[in-house]
């Protein structure tokens, strides 16, 4: 996910039910970010970088946030933030599994079901994995200019959005 000024909320922080509400699935996983500029500078070096043809390299910030984490210090950084509900990863797995499974026993699989009730799509954006840019900073010689901190306050902060 790549967030700065603007773009905070995503598919990987829940599901958006309104503007003004998302429901969080999971509250522990690691949230795979990079700040925009860290991203831009991280592309560039490995465009210029003979060692990175044919690797694969992840680029992302070096202190990533758990889900909580991540949703406490925008509710506290951004004005207005949207309110969330926090279902655990277990439930939300198990609930998709269980509806999933009485949509295809019972009516066939002929009901739509939303992304998150669908477990395949669910795993996808909310299995807890761990993500490390270790590989890229040895490759490329390249780490994040900014902390996860540092980089929600610029962002903020360019758009006079920081809460004083």
């Amino acid at each position: 996910m790549i967030y700065g000024r603007g773009h905070f909320w995503n598919a990987l922080v829940g599901a958006k039910v309104s503007d003004r509400f998302w429901i969080r699935i999971g509250a522990k996983a690691e949230m795979p970010l990079v700040y925009v500029e860290n991203c831009a500078e991280g592309i560039v070096t490995a465009a210029e970088c003979e060692a990175a043809i044919g690797q694969t390299l992840n680029i992302v910030d070096n202190d990533l946030p758990t889900q909580d984490v991540y949703a406490q210090k925008l509710a506290k950084i951004i004005p207005n933030s949207p309110s969330t509900i926090t279902i655990s990863w277990t439930v939300m797995r198990l609930m998709a599994r269980s509806i999933c499974l009485c949509n295809q026993l019972l009516l066939a699989g002929k009901m739509q079901l939303p992304h998150i009730l669908i477990p395949a799509r669910l795993h996808a954006r909310f299995k807890p994995l761990h993500y490390s840019n270790t590989r890229a900073q040895q490759v490329l010689h390249w780490k994040p200019k900014y902390s996860f901190v540092t980089a929600l306050e610029r962002s903020c902060s360019d758009a006079g959005l920081l809460h004083v």
